[in-house]
């Protein structure tokens, strides 16, 4: 493959050299280089790459990627220099490894707990339904039944390419796939494109990596935050952290009274959900709506399904401080501070009715 095609979808900061000439082969190792390679130097939590770039051309690189360029440019050599080559790696791993993801459903399970177990169970279900399935898991990843022997719960962005473009020419129609949060903080898992998410549970774990629960909570809501718009997401309510990962579908600082004036303005049903206690929400079995208008309540009737009508909002959850509603046309959860909605309640002053 041309140089050119493997980096058409990352953003050169600088290029020296020929960007034409083929690509046998890409890696982040300098000891696994070989002739016509691509050498990606990566600045690791260890090592950093840059180091070993000359190395890398000793031992028949013939193009360089990389943060910085040396201080000597080597002739017949191409630089490649861009801002950040950790975020660079998986769009490239992707390209040379044509896409996989284009060819699988690639849902990937995170959380604390229970990844290996879900990941497994779907791997043996969909596989006992007759698919040809992939797993990539903690204990051992398998291309349809082979054993493919496995070092970390996600192999970096070349190995993991490499494997689901296996998979893909093996010809799995679905791959199941363990998502650590150390994968996702060092984007190990960037350029795949998720048909899907599913988030276990979070507890207290890999704090010499994270450091706090909120560095390891934000890693894991940036996977769901970067799935593609038409993506599925399951969750666990359950745990108080599993709606959070929701709010990749939000409206940030958007105000539940403007957005609501927006809606009446427009003559669109809104619904909007209290309780006769803020403080104590029932959520799921009794649900207090208010309408902007009367057709809006003759045609709910029995039911609360949101998507009945062409713009409305429903809660769908709440955590200590935040209301989440679905919104109908957006497709999205937006996310409304406890205290807005409250004042917003009160001042609206509309008939109330309850919906079970």
């Amino acid at each position: 493959m041309l140089l050119s095609e493997i980096i058409r979808e990352i953003r050169i900061e600088e290029t020296i050299g020929d960007t034409q000439r083929p690509i046998a082969d890409i890696h982040i190792d300098s000891r696994r280089i070989g002739e016509g390679h691509l050498f990606i130097a990566m600045r690791g939590t260890q090592v950093d790459g840059h180091k070993y770039i000359q190395s890398a051309i000793d031992k028949g690189a013939t193009a360089i990627l990389c943060e910085e360029l040396p201080a000597t440019l080597a002739e017949g050599i191409t630089y490649l220099r861009v801002a950040d080559s950790e975020e660079a790696v998986g769009p490239v791993a992707t390209a040379f490894h044509d896409h996989p993801t284009d060819k699988v459903r690639l849902i990937g399970v995170t959380g604390t707990n229970g990844k290996t177990t879900i990941a497994t169970l779907l791997y043996d279900m969909f596989r006992a339904m007759g698919y040809k399935v992939g797993l990539i898991s903690t204990v051992c990843n398998y291309i349809n039944g082979e054993a493919i022997p496995t070092e970390h719960t996600t192999p970096d962005a070349i190995t993991l390419n490499a494997l689901l473009g296996r998979m893909a020419d093996e010809g799995c129609k679905y791959v199941f796939m363990e998502v650590s949060s150390h994968s996702v903080a060092q984007r190990r898992i960037g350029g795949l494109k998720f048909t899907g998410g599913i988030f276990t549970n979070l507890t207290r774990d890999h704090m010499d990596y994270h450091k706090t629960v909120d560095n390891y909570l934000r890693a894991k809501k940036t996977f769901f935050d970067t799935l593609p718009k038409d993506a599925f997401v399951v969750t666990n309510l359950d745990d108080k952290h599993g709606l959070a990962n929701l709010k990749a579908y939000n409206m940030e600082n958007v105000p539940l009274e403007d957005l609501i004036d927006e809606y009446v303005s427009k003559g669109v049903p809104v619904m909007v959900w209290a309780t006769t206690d803020m403080d104590e929400p029932y959520v799921f079995t009794t649900w207090i709506v208010n309408y902007v208008d009367e057709n809006a309540r003759t045609k709910l009737g029995d039911t609360f399904s949101w998507y009945m009508h062409e713009h409305c909002l429903v809660l769908i959850g709440y955590d200590s401080d935040s209301y989440y509603f679905a919104d109908s046309t957006a497709g999205k959860i937006s996310v409304f501070k406890k205290d807005l909605v409250k004042k917003r309640y009160e001042q609206m002053g509309q008939q109330s009715i309850v919906v079970k």
